[in-house]
């Protein structure tokens, strides 16, 4: 990651005509004549994040707003970056450069380790600083080596400005790269776009490129169905799709509106019965890595009181 002329370098043949003298030495570890598989990897991954991202902006658009407290950005995030030379926005799917594990720490450090031959330096690191609700401001370093990757020949510096998406588990944004020799005359600079997607910490195997075919279900087990307590818990852990899954219980109408403790990687919530003794019909949506969802049968539940 360290390296200009294997990490984050401008990758793609609709870039490098801008290099001149210096395009010899920017060859992204993805470009498709250098790295065939892991550009295809960072391809896939483009595709299936753009896919769920779009799913879950069509679903969360269909329902009312829900108070939650503040995401934060500090995590580990799977992160793709894009060359976007036209302007566009999620356009450019081929010309995908790069991709990677990116830490962000609540200290207002950012670690990431990106998909670069390690010989080229695949690890950097960069300091970031919340500049709005949910917006971010990134400046992420990086030494430029000769082809050889042995010499330093000059220095650039990457600036993403990100948005996080309200539920804390996505973000987008646009990135761009000034790169400098050592006398600090300019090489070149690129504009782009990078997307993400959060990494919990469950007992779910990472995977790059989710299966395909894995049917999606939504189960729901309720602790009691009739109880005098004042909640109940709610399992979905039953529930099978591709890759990891987010949980979203929702209340269904017919009946009372309880209090639902949930937070989207969890297949447990708790359902706590605040508007007194009767029926409370709740109902779980599961989407898997993949965009994919699946909807429960309702789940009806009696609080008879004390």
């Amino acid at each position: 990651m360290k390296s200009l002329s294997q990490g984050r370098a401008v990758a793609t043949a609709v870039v490098l005509s801008a290099l001149g003298a210096v395009s010899a030495s920017a060859m992204c570890g993805t470009k498709p004549n250098q790295s065939p598989a892991a550009y295809q990897l960072a391809v896939q991954s483009f595709q299936g994040m753009q896919a769920r991202q779009q799913a879950r902006a069509a679903r969360l658009s269909g329902e009312a707003p829900r108070a939650s407290s503040t995401p934060s950005i500090a995590g580990l995030w799977h992160t793709v970056f894009l060359v976007d030379p036209n302007g566009g926005y999620f356009t450019a799917g081929p010309n995908v450069f790069d991709e990677g594990f990116d830490a962000w720490h609540q200290d207002g450090t950012e670690t990431l380790n990106d998909i670069s031959p390690p010989p080229t330096g695949n690890v950097c690191i960069g300091v970031w600083t919340q500049t709005g609700t949910n917006t971010y401001l990134l400046k992420h370093p990086t030494w430029g080596y000769d082809e050889n990757n042995i010499n330093v020949i000059g220095v650039g510096t990457f600036i993403e400005k990100i948005t996080l998406d309200p539920s804390g588990n996505s973000y987008t944004g646009t990135v761009s790269l000034d790169a400098f020799d050592l006398s600090g005359a300019a090489l070149f600079h690129f504009d782009g776009t990078v997307m993400a997607e959060r990494i919990a910490a469950d007992t779910q195997p990472f995977m790059a490129t989710p299966p395909t075919g894995v049917p999606v279900t939504a189960v729901v087990k309720a602790s009691s169905s009739s109880t005098s307590d004042k909640s109940v818990t709610l399992d979905g852990s039953g529930s099978t799709g591709a890759g990891a899954l987010t949980y979203l219980y929702s209340v269904l109408p017919g009946g009372k509106v309880p209090a639902i403790l949930q937070t989207a990687n969890n297949p447990k919530a708790t359902v706590q019965f605040v508007n007194g003794p009767g029926t409370y019909i709740v109902q779980l949506h599961v989407t898997d890595s993949v965009g994919n969802s699946a909807t429960s049968d309702p789940v009806t539940l009696t609080y008879t009181g004390n």
